[in-house]
């Protein structure tokens, strides 16, 4: 399996975990409580939380609309497991321990190990941005609900710039649980839905060594990275060129540049420069160029051009994908920011030597 693709998975599961975060900031929304406590909480129901259900995300993009599930159980101390509900050769189910995500592909008989989506750099320091958060967004409670003898508000996130989705978040009142996320486009039009249902707040049993069974013979591959590399260190690292953007949306900062190899020698190396506005994420990841890694075309998929350079959009609910396939490097950019917004960054990218 290419490194480039199996990151394009785990970035939109990432994404879908900081917004699922935050439905903890407000468990009380009492005026007086400080702000920082609430954030504390945050964090510590996060990690310690026990929990299981079906999570239902609905993506809604002409031509195609799709329809994702996922089993999840939150066993608390840092343990979380997730199962996409598929038949298919999509099939996909995930472990994490707190210090490495294990993820199992059955129909390719092979386990991906990396590090702890829960404990990574880069989750921590979305934690850390409840500021940042505020200077783009504006929180309000909008309404209460009461569903199936559970009652709560819905919380609202307004951008401030009119290039990123709004989003709502319905709480439950007694777990602040969000048990429904809505987000809007550009049009103000529902496009992407979560969802959880069969939810139970229990404390599952945790069998010792049978978190994530597997068949004998099954191959293991491990993704290593560093983090909190400098621009300098990075380009050293991809043979003194990368390319670094001059234009970004309003609001959003560089949390972490990252640099992910598996392989023979660790020749497969991609690297990531993440950004966020406290809630939307922008992405953008560059590894050398290979031609049979260009991208295929899809109905989903429209050609655009970009200095004369031949490149991809394509679009996941609120999540837009460029990919730009030439050399030197071939570079993807994703990001929770409308689709124009994210063409002007890829438009900006300029190469950044060292030499």
């Amino acid at each position: 399996m290419r490194l480039k693709k199996v990151y394009f998975m785990k970035i939109r599961t990432f994404l879908v975990s900081c917004f699922v975060l935050l439905h903890f900031l407000f468990p009380h929304l009492s005026p007086a409580q400080d702000i920082n406590e609430i954030l504390a909480k945050m964090i510590e129901a996060n990690f310690l939380a026990s929990y299981e259900g079906t999570l239902t995300t609905v993506l809604i993009n002409a031509p195609l609309t799709k329809i994702y599930r996922y089993k999840i159980v939150n066993y608390g101390s840092y343990h979380r497991r997730e199962e996409l509900l598929t038949d298919g050769i999509n099939k996909e189910i995930n472990f994490d321990d707190g210090k490495y995500l294990w993820r199992f592909f059955p129909s390719k008989n092979l386990v991906i190990k990396e590090r702890s989506r829960i404990s990574s750099p880069i989750h921590f320091r979305i934690q850390k941005n409840f500021d940042l958060l505020k200077q783009n967004y504006e929180i309000q409670v909008i309404g209460e609900y009461n569903i199936n003898t559970r009652s709560g508000y819905k919380l609202l996130f307004k951008p401030k710039k009119s290039d990123r989705p709004q989003q709502i978040f319905w709480i439950d009142a007694k777990s602040g649980i969000p048990f429904k996320i809505e987000k809007y486009g550009p049009d103000n039009k529902l496009v992407s839905l979560s969802s959880f249902s069969k939810i139970r707040f229990i404390v599952p049993k945790k069998k010792k060594g049978a978190f994530l069974m597997v068949p004998p013979h099954t191959k293991i591959t491990e993704v290593k990275e560093e983090d909190n590399l400098s621009v300098e260190k990075a380009a050293n690292l991809m043979g003194n060129q990368i390319f670094f953007p001059q234009y970004l949306p309003s609001g959003f900062t560089l949390k972490d540049i990252v640099l992910r190899f598996h392989g023979i020698k660790d020749k497969e190396k991609v690297l990531q420069f993440f950004y966020t506005d406290g809630l939307s994420a922008i992405s953008i990841f560059q590894k050398k160029y290979r031609p049979e890694d260009n991208v295929g075309t899809s109905p989903s998929m429209v050609k655009i051009k970009l200095d004369g350079k031949e490149a991809f959009l394509s679009t996941s609910g609120t999540l837009n994908i460029v990919n730009i396939n030439s050399h030197p490097l071939n570079i993807t950019l994703m990001g929770d920011v409308f689709k124009e917004e994210l063409i002007k960054v890829a438009q900006s990218l300029k190469p950044k030597s060292t030499n």
